[in-house]
């Protein structure tokens, strides 16, 4: 302890304090030799306090203490062993008395400073502030200072705005030139432009409040994650390009620009492939880790010095990147939906949601057009094929498959596939009449969409479905009535022609499913005549001109065709004949 006195000491004092019972027992004249060796000790403590004990110089006081016995003299002799006992009591329990109060100090500096009165002295562009071999004071080097400080200040904001300015144009440029359905899109562009600022705000507040290997809590991660979902892996390195020329101009940090360029691409690769919730969950989760791995990098390299712990700098700048992208990122998918409905984007999270059979919109068409939901679902079956076999968009043509007939639920009995056991009520209507019913559930379509909230990406499949083709059977019906007075353009679909792979395909996958389920009604679906029923579709539409604006290759159609074939050979697939069964 740091209070503990000799052996020798306290052996002493025991041995003198009994001494001095028995003295006072046999002859209450004699002197006590335990208050003299008090007395003393306490002599000797204020003469240490009269001279005083500075806190540095404790150590030094206490040994000198021990080094000199002071004389105690009892009946008249000296106590060499009380002197020594006085010395180590004294030096063991002195402290330091001669305190500085920092608080008052400083309060009273303050005080003394705030008496002094303020001067001002002004020098104007040109002025000489010292002259050269003159010694400099100290008012002479804070003007120097403060001349630098300003001068930098103003070339650190050119240099800010010159920097923006290019990122700036060089965005425009690209998006311009490389992307024009993003530049064509005033709320695209507004939604890359918020995404950006929220970085920057986001990367301003973390330097504002964490300093040293916490301002690896950059929540960069979530920007590039986000930005890959809502647009695509390109936009989001360009995104990752603006966020560390934001981080640069911020920090002049080398270590933090490399890892927040690194920590906004890593999401990307985790994130182009995804086709359920489960995956999006695993790319916040491996883009985290990979986001703490990009930081151990970036501080091994450019923040350990020869004095640092190495493997502690590197871990706790890891661990701050890691947990603060893990959380980011998980606030960031949870913001998704906003974005995604204010400025009408179609994700595959949002693509997800529209396939799941218990969505609303498709619960209303299973339970009103029920031959429809189920057409749709095998279209949505042929499209997804079609669309995998030459790298299109599959969820996306699915999706527009599931909902493409959706207007038919306002009159579902006016469509082949729900007329279950009832007479066609076309049979009793003009065929101008039938057309417009047919052609209404485009429109019908529309509306229900604009309902339901569906994407208008989504909604293109309603509209494009059937292009601009003629209603050839109600057409030539009333051809046979009243001849060539009868105006084509009366019997048009109401939409346009498909203008994306996607609307293509399920423009040729909703032809092929209605005429493969009215041939082999009466005809064995071979492979044979399966494949005759998928090359007359498609000619079909490729000689009708329906195809004319869509960016599909005579290749792609190849690929299309194949894949319509292989789907629909599945479908149709050949049972086993069990012996006694019906109809076998």
């Amino acid at each position: 302890s740091q209070f503990t006195l000799t052996e020798q000491t306290i052996a002493y004092l025991a041995r003198t304090a009994s001494d001095d019972v028995i003295r006072a027992a046999l002859n209450g004249s004699q002197t006590l030799h335990l208050p003299v060796v008090r007395d003393e000790a306490q002599q000797r403590v204020y003469g240490e306090f009269i001279r005083g004990v500075e806190p540095e110089e404790l150590l030094d006081v206490q040994a000198r203490i021990r080094s000199s016995t002071p004389p105690v003299i009892v009946d008249r002799q000296q106590d060499q062993e009380g002197g020594e006992a006085v010395a180590d009591i004294v030096a063991t329990y002195l402290h330091a008395n001669n305190l500085v109060n920092q608080e008052k100090t400083e309060a009273e500096r303050d005080r003394a400073a705030e008496a002094v009165p303020e001067a001002t002295r002004t020098f104007t562009a040109g002025q000489l502030i010292v002259q050269q071999g003159e010694p400099l004071t100290q008012f002479h080097i804070d003007a120097i200072k403060e001349t630098s400080s300003t001068l930098s200040l103003e070339r650190g904001s050119i240099g800010v705005l010159g920097v923006v300015a290019a990122l700036i144009a060089a965005t425009g440029l690209y998006l311009s030139r490389f992307r024009p359905e993003i530049w064509s899109r005033p709320r695209m562009l507004a939604l890359l432009g918020i995404v950006l600022l929220l970085a920057a705000v986001a990367v301003r507040l973390t330097l504002q409040f964490t300093d040293d290997l916490a301002r690896y809590a950059l929540p960069v991660t979530a920007f590039g994650l986000i930005t890959a979902v809502l647009f695509d892996q390109r936009i989001g390195v360009l995104v990752a390009l603006g966020i560390g020329a934001i981080t640069a101009l911020a920090t002049n940090d080398a270590g933090l620009t490399v890892y927040a360029s690194l920590a906004t691409v890593v999401p990307i690769p985790f994130v182009s492939r995804i086709s359920s919730r489960g995956d999006f969950r695993r790319a916040v989760i491996f883009s985290s880790l990979a986001a703490g791995f990009v930081a151990l990098t970036a501080a091994r390299a450019f923040h350990t010095g020869a004095g640092d712990v190495w493997y502690q700098v590197i871990g706790e700048s890891a661990a701050w990147a890691a947990g603060s992208s893990f959380i980011a990122s998980l606030v960031g998918l949870g913001a998704l939906p906003s974005f995604e409905s204010a400025f009408d984007i179609t994700t595959t999270l949002r693509l997800l949601d529209l396939t799941d059979r218990n969505h609303a919109a498709l619960q209303l068409l299973q339970e009103e057009a029920f031959g429809t939901f189920n057409h749709s679902l095998m279209v949505g079956t042929l499209a997804d094929a079609a669309a995998r076999a030459i790298g299109a968009n599959a969820l996306l043509a699915r999706a527009m498959a599931y909902y493409h007939d959706l207007g038919k639920v306002e009159n579902p009995t006016y469509f082949i596939e729900n007329q279950f056991g009832i007479q066609n009520p076309h049979d009793f209507l003009d065929p101008k009449e039938s057309a417009e019913i047919l052609r209404s559930h485009v429109t019908a379509g529309v509306a229900l969409a604009r309902k339901f909230k569906i994407p208008s990406d989504v909604t293109q499949g309603i509209v494009c479905h059937h292009g601009d083709a003629v209603m050839r059977y109600f057409y030539e019906k009333a051809r046979q009535r009243d001849g060539d007075r009868v105006d084509i353009d009366d019997f048009r679909h109401i939409g346009h022609k498909p203008r994306t792979a996607e609307t293509a395909i399920l423009m040729l996958a909703d032809s092929l499913e209605a005429a493969c389920r009215a041939e082999f009604q009466t005809q064995e679906p071979t492979p044979e005549a399966i494949e005759k029923v998928v090359n007359r579709i498609v000619d079909e539409k490729v000689e009708d001109g329906q195809l004319s604006e869509s960016p599909l290759t005579l290749a792609e159609l190849t690929q299309i065709r194949r894949a319509f074939l292989e789907s629909l050979v599945g479908h149709y697939h050949q049972r086993i004949p069990y012996p006694n069964f019906p109809g076998s």
